[in-house]
């Protein structure tokens, strides 16, 4: 099955609400599941971007431009496997940065007014 929209493939089993939030935003492209792609292995020809979490072989994607990753790193043998092909890679490093951020500051204060011993002895 061909088709002229741009496709997406979603590498993550889990990723029904973020396949879902593709759609509505772009209408205009196909997004794939691993189902669709273990049904049809010749899909991974037309995919031109992959939001996955693990290594994969580059030549099974041969229309691919960019990989988002859901990790805040890439693996060195997927760096390597990537340099010759004209692919973007994104993460998403410090996505987390500012919850860890406000974490920190409440621990901080909990512990500063001695909350712990405050739990510890309510009556």
């Amino acid at each position: 099955m061909t088709s002229s929209k741009l496709a997406i493939f979603l590498g993550h089993k889990s990723s029904v609400q973020v396949a879902d939030r593709i759609r509505a935003a772009a209408p205009d492209c196909r997004v794939l599941a691993p189902e669709d792609i273990e049904r049809d292995p010749s899909l991974k020809r037309g995919v031109e971007i992959m939001i996955h979490g693990s290594d994969f072989d580059v030549a099974e994607w041969p229309s691919l431009r960019w990989v988002q990753k859901w990790s805040a790193g890439v693996s060195e043998a997927l760096l390597q496997m990537l340099e010759p092909a004209p692919v973007t890679i994104t993460t998403v490093s410090g996505i987390h940065a500012e919850p860890i951020a406000e974490h920190a500051f409440a621990m901080m204060l909990m512990f500063a007014r001695r909350m712990p011993w405050v739990m510890a002895h309510r009556g």
